[in-house]
């Protein structure tokens, strides 16, 4: 499946994008299908070919805030 979400990113442990888009063409180098990684160490995932990160209370700080806009 091309559409994953919660994907996480190289170099960033604690970062997830909300929703990407697999090439399909990298698709094929997944060899962790569970984590759908090229690799099994932690900076191994793909490259997506799309991003789409969705604001929520993180980018605003609190949900306080969030709450206010």
């Amino acid at each position: 499946m091309l559409i994953h979400k919660e994907y996480g990113h190289n170099n960033y442990d604690f970062a997830r994008s909300d929703l990407i888009i697999f090439n399909p063409e990298t698709v094929s180098e997944i060899v962790d299908p569970l984590n759908l990684k090229k690799g099994f160490t932690k900076n191994d995932y793909l490259q997506p070919a799309y991003i789409f990160e969705f604001g929520t209370e993180k980018s605003a700080k609190s949900d306080a805030n969030f709450l206010n806009t």
